[in-house]
């Protein structure tokens, strides 16, 4: 009883800890369209915070997790809010209980996602589940899963780059989103993408976002 209750207490927190879309915040405090100052003054962001032209980041933790927390603006306006997770397993596939772990406190609180993806580039290990962390790292299989809110697209990925594990959970803004649609609707590309047929050059365009 006493593990039942604390493992209910965890994950209270977490819950707790993600970002609310509520009081009309978009990601945590803030609200899409913010400048650095509001965005600063919201957050109370820490002095060991970076700060770039259009980027800030400072450390953080989401369920537990070791993560760089990020705020990325476009003309001066918040756009895209981002944890990217800076955990190290021995065994590759605790990066799959992390990226488990925290989808299901995202569906708890946002709902089933509206796209849960795994994408096999090599499927030589897909038969043998213990070695699939091992699939991760490689690149052979990359996770992602999305979530569709009324201003924001959340999108939590697991993937490999150069043999190493990177997972990373974006808030982004839904109007930022549509008007790069429209740019590509002038330029002749397709508006919307067809997840049923979520095809790969798809994946790395949305994985380039995180």
């Amino acid at each position: 009883m006493g593990k039942f209750r604390t493992a209910l207490a965890v994950s209270f927190l977490f819950l707790l800890a993600l970002p609310a879309l509520v009081m009309g915040a978009d990601f945590r405090n803030t609200k899409w369209g913010m400048s650095k100052r509001e965005v600063k003054k919201a957050e109370k962001i820490p002095k060991e915070a970076k700060y770039s032209k259009n980027n800030i980041s400072t450390p953080e933790k989401l369920g537990g997790l070791p993560a760089i927390l990020a705020y990325d603006f476009n003309k001066k306006k918040l756009v895209r809010g981002r944890y990217s997770f800076a955990a190290k397993h021995l065994d590759a596939v605790e990066y799959i209980d992390d990226y488990k772990k925290l989808k299901k406190m995202l569906t708890i609180k946002y709902g089933k996602p509206n796209a849960s993806l795994k994408n096999w580039t090599d499927r030589s290990m897909k038969s043998f589940p213990h070695q699939r962390g091992m699939a991760v790292r490689l690149g052979h299989l990359t996770l992602l899963s999305i979530w569709d809110r009324k201003r924001t697209k959340i999108m939590l990925a697991l993937y490999g780059e150069k043999e190493r594990v990177k997972m990373v959970l974006t808030y982004e803004s839904m109007k930022l989103l549509q008007s790069r649609e429209k740019l590509a609707t002038k330029t002749g590309s397709p508006r919307k993408p067809n997840l049923k047929k979520y095809r790969k050059n798809k994946l790395e365009e949305d994985l380039k976002k995180l």
